[in-house]
């Protein structure tokens, strides 16, 4: 039996490019979760109705409940039951929001929990309490079902724990469960009750979700799940500020590098990011490289805590806990913590999103002084400003250490502000040469200026190949692609499905067009003072206007004509101030003075 969901035509096509665009606005984790399988399994469009099948042993199963009224109701239950609760602040929210969808999440998937702690044991459970104490709200039964409810909270967490290991630099095991139990968030007063209410909504049949989890891999689903469920949660605090790089950097870079398999890359590839964030970034380019054919395993360091604990949680949520992990917490640049050999250890592809500017005046020094003796930071490290500390380029620093961590066929894609580009600083300059000599630099993109919602920084992504079979640098200036739409209330670019394409396919093929796209040789970037804007090596373009090009060379041989009329007038003023200079010396002595 088919049933049909009435939608806007303009609300389904925005989804068709989902994983391209980040919104401000927060449509909540579920709502995404199931119009993003919508998509994944439309089979037959008519005007604004759509038709989804979704195959199990049963059969064809249709998703019977409008997407939109049921997804926003199951999470505005939830969040007016943590507002009930007093927890309508960022951190208490965010754990109970976080906990309680993951553990809904991890119980359909049906991979990772054993069946005695699932929901439905937990539905039975509470059942029999039920007839024991003969009504449901018994507080006996409330407190003893929340304890039960507590305990299989806390022991799902544990096992995450023991799958995802976190260490530190000095291989320390750094215990930061993604899960804990929600009665500890609210008054004691209130706890069962509050327990009660969220398990009300995580049970309701009407928000099963079984059928959607269940599916095979999906990775872009399943990523542009995570960002929308912690966008409200990941806001820029610590030592280094946390933002989200748009999912459609994650995907360029993604294809990019997955591209760039020359052959002799080995099947168990290692891949790696000294400054993972949340893990999105690696994780797009663990997916690109699985279908490639290739094993990745995934490397990474943060020094927030916070982040290495959303990076777990995109892990589960992706279901790569079976893959090789190695996650560690701390200061990448002063004390890095992946070591082979007793050495910092080499790796075949790396991929980071650094922070551009951040305060690292309290360990400046002691990096420094622990790396003096090493090249791995070859150019030097930034002075501490006197003034405005918040903005010393850290990125530099990162771009050194990925330099220096690429094995011997290694390669790496790092987004860097554009400043970057034309910069002629000493520590630029100096990271641009050696890109140059070392024959590293394999291509650049220039993104459009707000491709970040909360910044209006331009970035670009710098892309490094230790295989490089010429001396040329492919440059691609896709700053004017795009269009501009209201974010909250900021603007940002978002760039189309065949914008992302047009770049990815022009990269892959190092296709050359006027304007957008073209291969400078390293005598000419030398030459122009190792600025990489792509700009630079366009060819000059002439318009005409409505003149024939003879009317047009006529005129501006007028102008040059006149131009060496007055240069010739400039000589004689010059001449002119000269005498008269002469004459004050002659009239006070000759002194000069």
């Amino acid at each position: 039996m088919f049933r049909f969901f009435n939608f806007n035509k303009t609300f389904i096509f925005s989804y068709f490019s989902f994983y391209n665009k980040t919104e401000q606005n927060t449509f909540q984790f579920f709502y995404h979760i199931v119009v993003k399988l919508l998509l994944a399994k439309i089979k037959k469009m008519e005007g604004n109705n759509i038709i989804m099948e979704h195959k199990t042993e049963g059969g064809i199963v249709m998703l019977v409940h409008t997407i939109e009224e049921k997804v926003k109701k199951m999470i505005d239950e939830l969040k007016g039951v943590c507002m009930q609760a007093g927890l309508s602040n960022q951190a208490a929210e965010e754990q109970c929001v976080t906990t309680v969808l993951l553990y809904k999440f991890l119980d359909s998937k049906k991979d990772f929990l054993p069946e005695e702690y699932s929901i439905q044991s937990l539905i039975d459970y509470q059942k029999k309490l039920t007839r024991f104490f003969g009504a449901p709200n018994n507080p006996t039964s409330m407190s003893q079902f929340t304890r039960t409810f507590d305990r299989r909270i806390s022991e799902i967490a544990y096992k995450i724990e023991e799958t995802l290991t976190v260490s530190d630099p000095q291989n320390n095991v750094v215990y930061d469960p993604v899960m804990i139990p929600i009665s500890t968030l609210a008054n004691q007063e209130s706890r069962d009750i509050f327990v009660s209410n969220v398990f009300k909504i995580i049970s309701n049949p009407d928000y099963d979700i079984s059928e959607i989890v269940d599916e095979k891999h999906q990775f872009d689903f399943f990523s542009a799940v995570f960002e929308y469920m912690i966008h409200d949660y990941n806001v820029a605090a610590g030592v280094y500020a946390e933002y989200f790089t748009p999912q459609i950097i994650f995907h360029i870079i993604g294809r990019i590098l997955a591209s760039m398999n020359d052959g002799n890359m080995k099947k168990n590839v290692s891949i790696y990011d000294p400054s993972a964030g949340t893990g999105s970034l690696v994780l797009h380019l663990d997916d690109a490289l699985k279908k490639e054919g290739l094993d990745p395993a995934i490397y990474t360091q943060d020094i927030s805590q916070k982040s290495t604990r959303f990076l777990k949680l995109n892990i589960l949520l992706n279901s790569l806990y079976h893959d090789e992990l190695h996650i560690a917490q701390g200061d990448t640049l002063l004390a890095p913590a992946h070591y082979e050999e007793e050495r910092l250890k080499k790796f075949d592809i790396i991929t980071s999103n650094p922070p551009f500017k951040v305060d690292f005046s309290s360990t400046r020094n002691e990096i420094a002084e622990a790396w003096a003796d090493t090249e791995r930071f070859f150019a030097g490290i930034p002075n501490i400003p006197t003034k405005k500390k918040e903005s010393m380029p850290i990125y530099l620093m990162f771009i050194q250490h990925i330099i220096y961590s690429m094995s011997e066929s290694g390669k790496a894609a790092i987004v860097v502000p554009s400043s970057f580009l034309s910069a002629r600083t000493s520590c630029e300059i100096a990271i641009k040469k050696k890109m140059i000599s070392d024959n590293l630099l394999a291509g650049i993109i220039t993104m459009p200026a707000r491709v970040f919602a909360n910044t209006t920084t331009k970035v670009s992504v710098i892309f490094l190949d230790k295989n490089k079979c010429d001396d040329s640098v492919y440059l691609l200036d896709a700053s004017e692609l795009g269009t501009h739409e209201k974010v909250g209330k900021t603007k940002r670019v978002v760039l189309s499905s065949e914008e992302v394409e047009q770049i990815i396919d022009f990269y892959i093929n190092k296709t050359e067009q006027h304007q957008f796209s073209i291969a400078a040789t390293a005598a000419e970037i030398e030459e122009n003072g190792y600025n990489l804007m792509a700009g630079q090596y366009f060819a000059p373009e002439f318009n005409y206007g409505s003149k024939s090009e003879n009317d047009f060379r006529a005129e501006l041989m007028e102008c040059l004509i006149r131009l060496d009329e007055l240069e010739l007038e400039r000589r004689s003023i010059e001449e002119d101030c000269g005498e008269f200079m002469m004459e004050l010396r002659n009239l006070y002595g000759g002194s000069g003075k």
